[in-house]
């Protein structure tokens, strides 16, 4: 069963939603509504969540509230990546966080909070552990990004790609497993903050390491598939702990042995039909 619906992803982000089709979010926020009616009419225990924002800006999720796009949320939520690509300390998560409850009093979500290992495994471990220090129960719900590192045979959706320079870069060393499935230093560590942290990971369409993905996160991290979310360009997936899953998890299928990760398909040599036309990415 589908426990949330999460509309979008970063709309104020520039590599998500164009600026110069919709430069004042009129658009998008009637999709949205449009959207929640659909999902509300169909199964209103779904929990409506507003596509995390990245930059966390407040005079977005203002321009939201103009629009009333909040009154037919559930929640709301936010991505936050200081030491990879915004412009404020990781020191700074309470302050963000209380920018945007400042506007809203609906649940904040932080639907990806993560650091690369671009420059060493270390720093992805200082920054999982300090994140968890400021976010652990200020927020109902907190997913690290990412499981898996992007492959290098895929590229990040981003507006300007290789011009980024290494912001670009920075994509592809996400995860706390590396492109083949072997863990990082931060995997281990990770464990630590379970159940108060979940795992955000993309996915697309027949994506060959889902499987391995739910494997790893219910032997290494007791997490259960609750739902994920298909959007026009990817599939997310949230998996929260087995305390929040409720009842009913023995009889989800299991492997024995996860094996190692199976290789990860070019999108360009997916099947035509299969429905995936981009990458999955940050």
């Amino acid at each position: 069963m589908m426990e949330a619906a999460m509309l979008w992803n970063e709309p104020n982000n520039i590599s998500h939603w164009d600026f110069e089709v919709d430069p004042e979010w009129d658009r998008f926020a009637a999709m949205v509504k449009l959207a929640a009616k659909a999902i509300q009419a169909e199964n209103p225990k779904v929990t409506k969540v507003l596509g995390g924002i990245s930059p966390i800006d407040a005079r977005f999720m203002e321009r939201m509230r103009g629009f009333c796009v909040l009154s037919h949320v559930d929640a709301v939520a936010v991505h936050g990546f200081p030491l990879d690509w915004n412009h404020w300390t990781i020191h700074e998560w309470p302050a963000k966080l209380a920018e945007i409850r400042a506007v809203t009093r609906l649940p904040l979500w932080v639907s990806e909070v993560g650091v690369s290992t671009f420059g060493a495994e270390e720093v992805q471990q200082f920054g999982l552990k300090r994140s968890a220090e400021l976010l652990i129960g200020k927020a109902p719900r907190i997913h690290w990004y990412s499981l898996f590192d992007l492959p290098s045979a895929w590229p990040a959706i981003t507006r300007h790609r290789e011009a980024e320079g290494s912001a670009y870069y920075r994509h592809f060393y996400m995860g706390l497993l590396r492109e083949d499935g072997a863990p990082k230093l931060a995997a281990r560590d990770f464990r630590n903050y379970t159940p108060d942290f979940g795992i955000c990971q993309w996915f697309h369409f027949e994506d060959p390491r889902f499987e391995f993905a739910l494997e790893w996160s219910r032997r290494h991290y007791d997490f259960y598939l609750v739902g994920y979310v298909v959007m026009p360009e990817h599939v997310h997936l949230l998996t929260p702990p087995a305390s929040r899953c409720g009842a009913g998890v023995d009889d989800r299928p299991r492997h024995q042995h996860p094996g190692s990760l199976p290789r990860a398909r070019r999108p360009g040599a997916i099947r035509q039909g299969d429905g995936a036309h981009r990458a999955p990415s940050q």
